[in-house]
């Protein structure tokens, strides 16, 4: 068992890598399109590049990370999969009611409390940085339009 996972774990990282690589040439040829260094239609592919080549080497070369349980009181594994996919398609289905901050901040209110090691506190708090870190990179710094409901917001 351990022989035939190890050959899957080299077949998939080899796979990733080439899947990297495909996608780090696509970025090569989107560069010319950039509105800036960093912002353009080569960052995503650039990034996702980057990312499936380091982890294809990392399955490649065998390296396993170690994970335990965080908790054993929290809930199965399916019925926050499950909550998880129920919160996301409301989140989809309010967002060009509510606009695109109150509807990310309620999603990632309920998100981090699912996911999360923490309470409600943190939960809110860490919704608010991560709607207002989001809103910043699209609006401000990629000037993406974002719905904005009926707050205007």
């Amino acid at each position: 068992m351990i022989r035939a996972t190890r050959i899957a774990d080299r077949i998939g990282g080899g796979v990733m890598i080439l899947t990297g690589l495909l996608s780090l040439r696509e970025a090569y040829r989107l560069y010319p399109y950039r509105l800036t260094e960093a912002a353009g239609d080569h960052s995503v592919p650039a990034l996702l590049g980057i990312a499936l080549v380091i982890l294809g080497g990392c399955l490649l070369s065998g390296w396993k990370a170690e994970w335990t349980p965080a908790d054993a009181r929290q809930s199965s594994k399916t019925g926050r999969i499950m909550l998880l996919c129920g919160i996301l398609l409301i989140y989809a289905e309010v967002m060009p009611y509510l606009g695109y901050s109150v509807s990310t901040f309620l999603a990632g209110i309920g998100l981090f409390f699912i996911f999360g090691h923490g309470g409600l506190l943190f939960s809110l708090l860490a919704s608010a940085a991560v709607t207002a870190s989001l809103y910043v990179l699209f609006v401000v710094c990629m000037h993406v339009t974002l719905p904005a409901g009926w707050i205007g917001f």
